[in-house]
């Protein structure tokens, strides 16, 4: 009797027989195996590890300006050519100063000389480094150029502000961009005002004066003028 239970009892499969079964149990199911990746085309973990640039932590590249429209005047300013440290901003500031000091050229000298009454006949340094950039259109220089005036008046002044920072080895370029912007916004709002002869109101001027400040405190962290 033992003999007879001993002999009929169910031995236990090993564990290689179990994957060889459960692969004929698939195939017969008609479900094909991945097919496993050739030794060459794997990638060991030596290998990314030991790759120059982490593309984890690597910030995102900001998308690519779109080439300016024919008519268009490209204006700018490096970087390295940009000092704050003349301008006050514990009082009231000095906003003719400082967009002087932010004031950007035409980049070709074909722009420089056809609108020499706007932006004085100067052309921008070449520099591949981080530069502030504004982009005028071909309306805009017709409004600018309307004036009749000898002199370039405030409008023109802020127009020359930078509206985002540009060029090589630049980082947060995206918020330094905003908050030059946001400060030309609202230096273009005064000077309309005073184009058009009307006295700003005083919440035009404070949104102007915090714009100043904000941007004045973004680009002396960046330049290291603190």
């Amino acid at each position: 009797m033992v003999a007879t239970r001993f002999m009929t009892s169910k031995r236990p499969v090993p564990a290689d027989m179990l994957l060889v079964n459960e692969r004929r149990r698939r195939l017969a199911a008609g479900i094909a195996t991945p097919a496993r990746t050739a030794p060459s085309d794997a990638l060991d973990a030596d290998d990314i590890f030991a790759t120059d640039e982490d593309q984890l932590v690597d910030e995102p590249q900001a998308p690519a300006q779109p080439s300016p429209a024919r008519g268009a005047v490209v204006l700018r300013k490096p970087m390295s050519s940009v000092t704050l440290a003349h301008i006050g901003w514990s009082g009231p500031i000095d906003h003719e100063l400082l967009q002087a000091a932010l004031a950007c050229q035409p980049v070709h000298e074909r722009d420089a000389a056809a609108h020499a009454q706007l932006f004085g006949g100067q052309t921008s340094p070449h520099d591949v480094g981080a530069a502030l950039e504004v982009v005028l259109d071909e309306s805009e220089i017709a409004i600018l150029s309307a004036t009749g005036d000898a002199e370039p008046d405030a409008l023109v002044r802020a127009a020359q502000l930078a509206d985002r920072l540009t060029g090589e080895g630049v980082s947060a370029s995206d918020i330094v961009s905003s908050v030059l912007a946001a400060y030309r916004r609202t230096a273009l709002s005064c000077a309309w005002y005073e184009r058009l002869g009307l006295k700003a109101s005083a919440q035009v001027l404070r949104e102007r004066d915090e714009t100043a400040v904000t941007m004045l405190s973004t680009l002396r962290a960046l330049l290291g003028e603190r």
